[in-house]
Order: C-alpha cells, then sequence, then structure tokens
C-alpha cells in the first residue's frame, strides 16, 4: 500500500516530503523506513523509532553529474554501513546502476544487516561469504520503459534479483555477492 501511495504521488508531481506526511498515517510509521528523491532533485527521508539503534537515510547528491539520491537502511550492522554505501555511490564512475552496486558491496563489506548471517536459516546449498542480507536486486527504468501499477512490475530495462529462493550451488548465499555475479553476466552480454 505504501509504496503505491508513493509512486502513485510521485507520478502526480507531489514533493517527497508532502509524500513522507502522508505516508505518517500509516499505524506502524515508527517502524517504517522511507527514502525518496524525485526526478527534480528533491529528496525526504523517514527512518522510524522502531527499527533499531543503527537506523539511518541519507540523501546527498554527486556534484557536477546532476545525480540525486537516498541511501537508508535498518538494524545494520553500524552506521557505517549507510555512511560506507553513501561514499562509494559517488565515487563509482560508471553509469547508475554501477553505483548502486559499488554502494551495495560497501554495504556488505561494512556488514550489511546484523540479523544476517551464513548460518542464519535458510541455510543453502551455495557456498556462504560474510551473509549481510537475504535479497538484494537492482532495477533499472529507462523513460521508454513499460510501467506496470507499481514500481516493481513494469518491463524495466534491467531487473535482476537475488533471494534466497532463487541463489543456484554455483552462486554465493550472500545476496549481493550473487548479485554481482549476475549483474557483471548482464553487462558482458550487453547490458
Amino acid at each position: 500500500e505504501n509504496q503505491r501511495l508513493i509512486y502513485r504521488e510521485l507520478k502526480a508531481g507531489t514533493p517527497p516530503d508532502e509524500i513522507i506526511d502522508m505516508l505518517s498515517e500509516d499505524p506502524r510509521f515508527a517502524g517504517r523506513q522511507f527514502g525518496i528523491v524525485d526526478l527534480q532533485g528533491r529528496c525526504a527521508g523517514h527512518s522510524g523509532s522502531g527499527n533499531g539503534d543503527a537506523s539511518l537515510h541519507v540523501a546527498d547528491s554527486v556534484p557536477d553529474q546532476g545525480i540525486h539520491f537516498s541511501i537508508q537502511g535498518n538494524i545494520l550492522a553500524s552506521d557505517d554501513v549507510v555512511h560506507t554505501a553513501v561514499a562509494a555511490f559517488k565515487s563509482e564512475g560508471g553509469t547508475m546502476a554501477d553505483r548502486v552496486m559499488a554502494a551495495m558491496e560497501a554495504a556488505d563489506a561494512e556488514g550489511g544487516d546484523r540479523r544476517c548471517t551464513c548460518e542464519s536459516e535458510p541455510v543453502l546449498e551455495a557456498p556462504c561469504e560474510g551473509k549481510t542480507s537475504h535479497v538484494a536486486y537492482i532495477l533499472v527504468a529507462d523513460p521508454d520503459d513499460t510501467e506496470g501499477e507499481s514500481f516493481n512490475d513494469g518491463e524495466y530495462s534491467l531487473f535482476i534479483d537475488v533471494t534466497d529462493e532463487n541463489i543456484q550451488p554455483g552462486e554465493n548465499a550472500n545476496p549481493v555477492r550473487t548479485l554481482r555475479m549476475r549483474y557483471d553476466r548482464w553487462k558482458a552480454g550487453g547490458g
């Protein structure tokens, strides 16, 4: 419901801070986290008090690039997870997807979600190197892509997801490492 509200309001041109105000009507707002950036570079975020000690959002931009972004996380190993991801996003060259991938790897290297380990359920058949999440995905939408009803059900230029259910034995039980493998294969194939 919240995702659809955000999607609908962004399409209507509603400023992100006003969208956050709308989201505050959610009875579970204190346990929610949002980072919203629109195409005009306006940003807003919310990290609810119920998300644990290491829960934050950072909105920033890449100097002289016209790129605005938001990175957020909760139940993290430390605040450094987000701060390191921000630094990686800003310093990485290449495409927007390259920047996102670098930020995800930086967050992974800092410990990511403190609940996720190689020993936490479900334990997969694949090798496991420092598991810091259960899911990782990257989605890139170009202006001519076919939209769906929400942010993630259209026909997009790039959508790679890694979950406990789709990791193969030859991949890695750490979703971020497997995402890197799949992303590199996609790029090598002309993506």
